[in-house]
């Protein structure tokens, strides 16, 4: 799976699937990640709360962003 995907999943778990289709407004994941999971934090955050977005998101910018910054 790809970051969008796995944003997708994790938006379709916690919001359901409808929710999840917001992410396709958001900036191209494959040219600008860390502004794409920006994006997807900040709409997190309007729904379910700073910390709890925080707590969710979190693991997919370790696992795509963090690791292309080694």
């Amino acid at each position: 799976m790809g970051l969008k995907e796995d944003a997708k999943t994790l938006f379709q778990n916690l919001l359901g699937v409808e929710f999840a289709k917001v992410i396709d407004n958001l900036p191209d994941p494959q040219k600008y990640p860390e502004d794409f999971l920006e994006g997807c934090k900040f709409l997190l955050e309007k729904v379910i709360g700073e910390e709890a977005a925080e707590k969710n998101i979190q693991p997919l910018f370790e696992r795509y962003i963090q690791k292309n910054k080694r």
